[in-house]
């Protein structure tokens, strides 16, 4: 579990549960090592897009409330970008200040809850506000140094301009696939 592909704790205790089960099945324990290295994960749950330039971004479109962006946060060790927005659905974003503190670097909000995560977050962090995930994504490139995270964590439904949280996942990773094109 040393070589686990995954980041977070959430993450280890259910490759821990996995393991433990797949042994009691009798499945060697050089082929679950080879697997829990290799597994990325599931789509749009801390999902490892890639690398640019040192700087690695991840897709958690799926974390459509605080509580599981407090689990992305404590996921990550690194200098952290994180992009918050979306269709509010009442989350107290201000919940956010204990796990983000010495991690994230700035905060780029959009979307219909903007005002209100700028308004919870804007003492704490830096903060820019913009109207589209595409602009967030930009904001974030352009600030980003080598060895720092970009996480789209939105905390936020995703029904203000898409969808669905996989539509609007599947619109990070194209806008990050643009950005190792130019």
């Amino acid at each position: 579990l040393d070589q686990l592909a995954l980041p977070g704790r959430h993450n280890l205790a259910n490759a821990l549960a996995a393991a433990t089960a797949a042994n009691i099945l009798g499945v060697p324990n050089s082929r679950i090592a080879q697997v829990m290295s290799t597994f990325g994960g599931v789509k749009h749950r801390l999902e490892k897009v890639c690398e640019i330039n040192g700087v690695t971004y991840y897709n958690d479109s799926k974390a459509t409330n605080v509580d599981a962006v407090k689990v992305a946060l404590d996921s990550f060790d690194t200098s952290i970008h994180l992009i918050l927005g979306g269709k509010d659905k009442g989350g107290e974003f201000s919940q956010l200040l204990p796990h983000a503190q010495n991690k994230v670097k700035a905060i780029v909000a959009y979307g219909q809850a903007g005002e209100k995560i700028s308004t919870a977050l804007r003492d704490a962090v830096k903060l820019e506000q913009v109207s589209s995930l595409k602009d967030a994504v930009e904001i974030c490139h352009l600030n980003a140094d080598a060895g720092d995270i970009i996480l789209l964590s939105p905390g936020c439904a995703s029904f203000d301009q898409f969808t669905n949280f996989e539509e609007r996942g599947d619109v990070f990773k194209s806008i990050v696939k643009e950005l190792t094109q130019s």
